[in-house]
């Protein structure tokens, strides 16, 4: 078996939770976070006041290390945001990448959740002038084709985005279920992962 598949391999944080950068001294590859990114997106300092009952919210489902229920056992605000963050590192994306930002967010780490937000959600939805919702989404021939049978002239090409009334809030989600299962996504509620067409 090559070491890149060794157990004690995948369990290690090899890239950056904010960048992606590979880490590689020891304390950035315990953090999940490299130095530069630390000092940049508020790693070492919380923002705002821990929400726990927030935290449990973001989490709920979600099988963590002990480690984690011993740092909110203690009201360690600090090392629980070390975990998270370091979760996130290891695993890059996924539903549980999405759970893990808006827990670090609840524990009042808003401008590093927010860098980590803006890395690994490629589709974006603001509320937007108008009554409208503006999204974001990476090209897709399939995607263009879906958006413009169902949204005709939506893009919107000054701002570079898709704007689509607020009233169509269902149909806009379903055809990014349809095009965009499982990808990661933010929006005006926080980030999410968009979950496969039924």
């Amino acid at each position: 078996m090559p070491y890149e598949t060794a157990p004690a391999t995948t369990l290690l944080a090899a890239f950056c939770a904010c960048c992606a950068r590979p880490l590689v001294d020891a304390v950035s590859v315990e953090t999940g976070v490299g130095p530069e990114c630390r000092r940049r997106h508020g790693y070492n300092e919380a923002q705002e006041l821990p929400s726990w009952r927030d935290v449990a919210v973001a989490l709920r489902g979600i099988e963590l290390p002990e480690s984690f229920t011993a740092a909110e056992a203690t009201d360690d605000v600090r090392s629980a945001a070390n975990i998270l963050v370091r979760l996130v590192a290891v695993e890059q994306a996924g539903s549980n990448v999405a759970a893990y930002v808006n827990a670090v967010r609840a524990l009042g780490f808003v401008q590093l959740a927010d860098r980590i937000s803006e890395r690994v959600a490629p589709i974006r939805i603001a509320e937007g002038e108008d009554n409208t919702l503006a999204i974001r989404t990476p090209f897709s021939p399939e995607a263009n084709e879906a958006f413009r049978r169902a949204f005709p002239r939506s893009w919107d090409p000054v701002a570079k985005v898709r704007r689509v009334p607020a009233s169509a809030r269902r149909e806009l989600f379903g055809l990014l279920r349809k095009c965009y299962p499982g990808a990661t996504a933010i929006g005006p509620k926080g980030i999410f992962t968009i979950p496969e067409a039924s």
